[in-house]
């Protein structure tokens, strides 16, 4: 489990009472990077960090408490206090992604938590040239008892269209639309991409609502390149970060939160249980990034 990690190294190097010199700041710095912190972003925090501690003593829970203090305004800035808005007809979320991201795990999840909330919701499987991709959906949906609209081999940004006017005639509170995973370099399924976002937008101006990019929290520093292309294309308005039970590399947040136009985080998953999705905290991610 990537949580801990990087608590358990600091707590390796700074046994006890240790004094603050510049060895150990670089071996600060190793851990800062090894857990997936930009490096210029990891030379910032020490820089910080030893402006004010510098040839002093220092424990490692002083090390972690500092290094709390140093990052929380940043990812502070990553929360969102997630209302759904007061619109007529559906409220549309829009998923995107690269392959592999667990876009489609993530809706199901998505879609528990708006049950659980009383919520009606409808799926819209347009990943349609993947015939596994539709079968793990309906699999979710059948599970959830939540409909879900679908057209192998169909135009995806028909089938959204199709959506949509489904659940406006049935009043459905929320429409998911799950989209077929596509690199960020690949211009067609971009374009695809923007195809089904402008469609739901002729049939209601404010459709999508909410178009979230989902990101494999394993992939590192590569996800924030991501982020910046699929933006290129569709207005991202937030960010999902997955799998965060089995990387390494959560450490990519922290980097994250410190770029000029930070998206913000809606949820984080860890595990395959529908259960596992929760609104990102910053505050919980550093306790268990750094405990």
């Amino acid at each position: 489990m990537v949580f801990g990690k990087l608590g358990s190294a600091i707590s390796s190097v700074f046994t006890g009472k240790r004094r603050l010199d510049d060895d150990a700041l670089e071996q600060l710095e190793e851990l800062l990077i090894t857990a997936d912190i930009a490096p210029k972003d990891a030379m910032s925090i020490i820089e910080d960090f030893s402006s004010t501690r510098m040839d002093k003593d220092v424990s490692e829970d002083d090390i972690k408490s500092a290094l709390k203090d140093i990052l929380s305004p940043a990812l502070s800035k990553c929360e969102v206090d997630f209302q759904l808005p007061d619109t007529d007809g559906p409220v549309v979320i829009m998923l995107a992604g690269v392959n592999g991201s667990g876009k489609t795990t993530t809706l199901a999840k998505l879609a528990h938590y708006f049950q659980s909330q009383g919520k009606s919701v409808m799926a819209a499987a347009c990943d349609t040239f993947r015939t596994a991709a539709t079968d793990q959906l309906k699999v979710w949906m059948n599970q959830l008892s939540i409909p879900m609209i679908e057209k192998e081999g169909a135009d995806p940004a028909s089938v959204a269209y199709q959506a949509y006017a489904t659940a406006v005639e049935q009043k459905t509170d929320i429409l998911l639309v799950d989209t077929a995973g596509r690199l960020q370099n690949n211009p067609n399924l971009m374009a695809e991409l923007k195809k089904i976002h402008t469609t739901l937008g002729k049939q209601n101006p404010e459709a999508p609502h909410f178009t979230w990019l989902v990101l494999d929290g394993t992939n590192g520093q590569n996800a924030l390149i991501q982020s910046d292309k699929f933006s290129e294309h569709v207005p991202i308005d937030g960010l999902i970060i997955t799998k965060l039970d089995s990387s390494s590399k959560a450490g990519f947040l922290v980097t994250l939160s410190r770029q000029n136009n930070v998206k913000p985080v809606y949820f984080i998953t860890s595990g395959e249980d529908l259960k596992s999705l929760n609104p990102f905290s910053s505050k919980n991610y550093l306790n268990q990034l750094i405990d």
